[in-house]
């Protein structure tokens, strides 16, 4: 994952790396996704972002949910921040 930061040091936009591996599902489903939410959860140490993809796959509603940890090696500021599409 690589998250863009905005000049305040707040999340403006994600890259999801390897997302299919990570999700445990077909490239063939991402390409239906209809919207996604994620969370963002920054503490004084650690970063948990979990990541819901909303997508049709053969007339059914499919919701898929994947956890991100990382290391706050930056001194990001403690907060929740939510991200949308």
């Amino acid at each position: 994952m690589v998250l863009d930061l905005g000049i305040d040091g707040s999340p403006i936009g994600v890259e999801l790396l390897n997302v299919s591996k990570n999700f445990g599902v077909s490239k063939l489903l991402l390409t239906s996704t209809t919207s996604f939410k994620s969370p963002v959860t920054i503490s004084k140490t650690d970063l948990e972002m979990t990541i819901t993809v909303f997508a049709k796959f053969r007339n059914a509603n499919v919701e898929k949910v994947s956890v991100l940890r990382g290391i706050n090696y930056m001194n990001l500021q403690a907060g929740q921040i939510a991200m949308a599409c």
